[in-house]
């Protein structure tokens, strides 16, 4: 009896362990079980999404658009079954409707048999990236183009054409 005491206790205080860590993660932790419905939503996915926990725990998750039911259904069937995703950027919509740009990793949530009966997804919000980066391709296109701009005027002027610094030496920077 003392033996399976100690084995409970020490399940209970993993357990506790385990809701203190979602609870207090920043990044948002969301879990489904094999139909596809919301059993884990922690305050950073309520934050990240719109949606209390309260809107969503026990429905269909609430970020897969009725078009891609099936295909989130197929994501659950591969993850019970073992398979992990790490870092798989993927879009989504919040509540209010704005796009949502994430790093997802995801695989099987076990019980203390070792049995999969659902699937978790840590997801982090990298949306402020994604924006940045298109930005900064946006940027290396234009220059790009003005560059390109000035190689077509320069290579059609009828005469030479020269940098050079502003030094004893006149030193060249550009013929």
């Amino acid at each position: 009896i003392t033996d399976r005491k100690r084995a409970e206790a020490q399940a209970q205080e993993k357990g506790q362990t385990f809701e203190a860590l979602v609870e207090a993660s920043p990044a948002a932790i969301v879990g489904f079980d094999a139909s596809g419905c919301v059993i884990l939503w922690n305050p950073a996915a309520e934050r990240m999404f719109g949606w209390m926990a309260d809107e969503v725990l026990g429905r269909f998750n609430p970020r897969e658009p009725e078009r891609g039911r099936e295909r989130f259904l197929e994501f659950v069937r591969c993850a019970r079954q073992g398979d992990t995703w790490r870092d798989v950027e993927i879009s989504r919509k919040g509540k209010d409707g704005r796009r949502l740009h994430l790093s997802a990793s995801s695989g099987p949530l076990r019980g203390g048999t070792g049995a999969s009966f659902g699937v978790v997804s840590i997801l982090l919000d990298i949306t402020e990236r994604v924006a940045a980066e298109r930005q900064l391709r946006a940027s290396q296109e234009t220059i790009r183009a003005s560059e390109e701009q000035f190689r077509t005027l320069i290579g059609n002027i009828p005469g030479a054409v020269h940098r050079c610094r502003d030094d004893a030496a006149w030193t060249m920077e550009f013929v």
